[in-house]
């Protein structure tokens, strides 16, 4: 019985899904019993330990940003704020098509930067909306 017990283990172990970093189980996407798909999405992660925010810059205001530079993050669940860095700039102005830039449109456009958030206590969750100001 106890041979029988430690097979049965060991063909469990083989259909065990593990993360390779601690993070927080958002949703998962596939039924008991059902056979996965290679390249399908099973299960999504937070990464809880790493948090981020992608935040939009106008146009405008660019080259006020640097990656490295330290800013604020608020977001409304929170009292207080959490520190961050921004972490990397994007390569393209989003949200407005590329043959389009006239002059009227020009301030539409945004740089999409993402700010790495200090967060030790664990006290953000995913997809919560935040709001970043730079520190002079």
């Amino acid at each position: 019985a106890q041979v029988g017990v430690r097979l049965a283990e060991r063909s469990l172990e083989q259909f065990e899904l593990l993360s390779p970093v601690r993070a927080q189980v958002l949703s998962v996407d596939s039924e008991l019993g059902e056979v996965a798909a290679a390249g399908r999405v099973a299960i999504v992660l937070s990464l809880r330990d790493r948090p981020y925010v992608d935040v939009f810059v106008p146009q405008g205001r660019v080259s006020d940003v640097r990656a490295g530079a330290s800013v604020e993050i608020r977001v409304d669940s929170n009292e207080g704020t959490l520190n961050g860095t921004i972490e990397q700039l994007g390569s393209d102005l989003e949200y407005t098509p590329r043959f389009l830039f006239s002059e009227s449109e020009r301030p539409n456009l945004v740089l999409r930067v993402r700010v790495r958030i200090e967060d030790p206590e664990h006290v953000l969750l995913a997809g919560l909306p935040a709001f970043v100001t730079m520190v002079p």
